[in-house]
């Protein structure tokens, strides 16, 4: 009796096997590569916040330690060639959520809306003020916050800048008084 050779190539079964283990590597791939991809994109924001707060610092030392009323000061004086856009949604969000104020000077910005929605963030993050610096979660605001309000009296206040202390290791930080218009952005990012 003669035997067959057998015929050189893959059966349908190593096929499947294959195709399975590829397919299961990519379900597993793709939402990691996604969730990559959004912080990337909010890591991104946030240098681009501090870019913008940089441009507002220089500005104030040109101009009598005097922030700008907006936003767009900032590209029409030559400070910055154009406002950054966040990564997320490609266009610009910051100018929606800045305000600024006079005597003693301050200014407060965010990316506006909820364009990081995959990177486990808060509305309107990342977010910049002078005294608070970039705020990554809302425990860190809301901390900041309380620390800066005492109990609210219905007019307008100044904010103040608080005192720094040397010791790391403090359990309550006097509290300074902060304007309704902080108050109000400290509402928006709860």
């Amino acid at each position: 009796m003669k035997r067959r050779k057998r015929e050189q190539g893959f059966t349908l079964i190593e096929l499947m096997v294959v195709v399975s283990i590829i397919s299961t590597l990519a379900l597993t791939m793709v939402p990691n590569y996604q969730k990559a991809l959004a912080r990337a994109r909010y890591v991104a924001c946030a240098r681009n916040a501090i870019a913008v707060a940089t441009a507002l610092e220089i500005y104030a030392m040109d101009h009598n330690s005097r922030y700008p009323q907006e936003l767009k000061q900032l590209v029409s004086e030559g400070y910055l060639r154009e406002l950054p856009k966040c990564p997320s949604v490609k266009e610009e969000t910051f100018s929606k959520a800045y305000s600024s104020a006079m005597n003693p000077d301050y200014f407060f910005f965010c990316c506006y809306g909820e364009n990081h929605k995959g990177t486990q963030t808060f509305a309107n993050s990342p977010a910049y003020s002078l005294d608070c610096g970039l705020a990554q979660t809302p425990e860190l605001v809301a901390e900041r916050v309380a620390q800066k309000t005492e109990e609210p009296s219905g007019k307008e206040e100044v904010a103040l800048r608080p005192e720094k202390k040397k010791d790391p290791v403090r359990k309550k930080q006097t509290p300074t008084r902060v304007s309704l218009r902080d108050q109000l952005f400290a509402f928006l990012l709860r």
